[in-house]
């Protein structure tokens, strides 16, 4: 690659990754796998590019790449932050969100603390999606769950954010049930969160039978 990378030759790169052999006009999804996307975007993340050309409507590898990219980088933390708020106005799937968030370093728990509330109150969901997943990687297994309950929205209708939020639930569940029953029994959530939360709970073969059987009375139904 040249010494400045530029939105074309990363471009060209996808092509050359994709399994696909039409060329034009350029597909939304090249259907390339997480691998080859997850090695360019580290390749990405510490070379010099011009991403000036970039646009979030051209195809979904380039928008994962440019989301990797800037989560693999030793960048400042509050300037990943402020990427990310720009991002998730606009990367709008939810593979984007959880790529991202799997990807950045694991050493940032208490900086994530600080961010997740403001986050889980967007007005952009895949950036509330962001929060949720977050609290679920860097919070449940050693930071006060206290943060996660005040910032859950018990009503949100939204289906991959509230997916998320039940996704996060059935964690807190699995990993510290007696603080999540403390919770649950005097929560407000919507019978879709519980439905799925439960459905996520009695999927997981880290539940006992016991406790899939118990988890079926907080459906709400």
């Amino acid at each position: 690659m040249p010494s400045i990378i530029t939105v074309r030759d990363i471009i060209n790169r996808l092509y050359q990754l994709s399994p696909l052999e039409k060329r034009e006009p350029f597909p939304f999804n090249l259907r390339i796998k997480l691998d080859p996307i997850r090695q360019l975007s580290k390749q990405l993340a510490s070379s010099e590019v011009d991403w000036s050309d970039f646009s979030y409507d051209t195809h979904f590898d380039l928008t994962l790449v440019y989301g990797l990219s800037m989560a693999y980088s030793n960048r400042p933390i509050e300037e990943k932050w402020s990427f990310f708020r720009e991002y998730f106005k606009y990367a709008s799937d939810w593979s984007f969100v959880d790529g991202v968030a799997v990807t950045l370093s694991k050493k940032i728990g208490d900086e994530v603390i600080k961010v997740i509330p403001e986050f889980a109150n967007s007005p952009y969901p895949y950036l509330r999606r962001f929060a949720y997943v977050l609290a679920l990687i860097y919070v449940v297994p050693k930071k006060p769950l206290d943060i996660i309950w005040s910032m859950i929205d018990e009503q949100e209708e939204v289906y991959h954010v509230y997916m998320a939020i039940a996704w996060l639930l059935a964690e807190c569940f699995i990993r510290r049930k007696e603080e999540f029953l403390v919770y649950i029994n005097k929560s407000n959530l919507s019978i879709w969160i519980r439905q799925k939360m439960v459905s996520k709970i009695r999927d997981s073969y880290r539940v006992s039978p016991s406790d899939k059987e118990f988890v079926k009375e907080l459906r709400g139904n």
